[in-house]
């Protein structure tokens, strides 16, 4: 086996750390992942479209992406968006609207709604790390980051 130049080396090390930097991981709480009952794809979903929640360009507060858009940020296939779509449905909404000329789909997350259900989760899970006593103090808090986050 040829051995390696110090060279050679950086080129590998800086190759390693560009594909595992922040902006290549696809990162997912795992206490979503259970509220979630395990479904990756549409846990993954979820989690770029509460990510994506407040930077959206729309009044309307759509987020609206193309599915080739989708793939490549996430990595799930049009058919994996559809069905997290429907797993999604009490906290989504969904219309066609053109954008840049194009028909595409828009997203419309209700954040509170999903927050509420998410929050309940947590007080039956009762998660020593996560004990929601105030469920205003937490929406409150969440609207705060989000906010602070995106702007």
């Amino acid at each position: 086996m040829k051995k390696t130049g110090t060279a050679d080396r950086a080129v590998i090390i800086q190759m390693i750390q560009e594909f595992t930097g922040q902006a290549n991981l696809i990162a997912i709480p795992r206490v979503m992942l259970d509220f979630f009952k395990g479904d990756y794809p549409t846990t993954i979903f979820a989690s770029q479209l509460i990510y994506w929640q407040g930077k959206q360009t729309r009044e309307d507060g759509a987020i609206f992406k193309t599915y080739a858009e989708w793939e490549k940020e996430i990595g799930l296939s049009q058919y994996q968006i559809g069905r997290a779509v429907k797993c999604l449905k009490p906290y989504l909404k969904t219309e066609i609207h053109k954008a840049y000329g194009n028909p595409t789909v828009h997203y419309y997350f209700n954040f509170d709604i999903f927050l509420n259900s998410f929050i309940k989760f947590l007080n039956k899970r009762k998660l020593s790390f996560f004990i929601i006593l105030n469920k205003d103090y937490y929406k409150n808090y969440y609207r705060k980051y989000i906010y602070a986050h995106t702007n």
